[in-house]
């Protein structure tokens, strides 16, 4: 599953989610909480997965990949849950 296949990092409590696979609400919910709608640049959602990374966490994309694109383009759309 494409769980399986997520890198596992060390969990900071400031920036933290859980991907649940058979659940998207699920996975939305738990990551709420660390994301500012119309801002990808301010937030450590996006930062830390296609910009800098984020304590110990390494970066995982390419900020010019495609996941890094949709993702900036739903923050700056409002991230909605859809």
């Amino acid at each position: 599953s494409l769980h399986d296949a997520l890198p596992i990092y060390p969990v900071d409590p400031r920036v933290n989610w859980v991907v649940t696979t058979s659940s998207p609400g699920t996975t939305y919910t738990s990551a709420q909480t660390n994301i500012t709608p119309g801002s990808p640049t301010g937030n450590t959602f996006y930062t830390a997965a296609c910009v800098s990374g984020f304590n110990t966490m390494v970066k995982v994309f390419n900020a010019n990949s495609p996941q890094c694109h949709i993702l900036y383009q739903w923050l700056l759309e409002g991230a909605a849950n859809n």
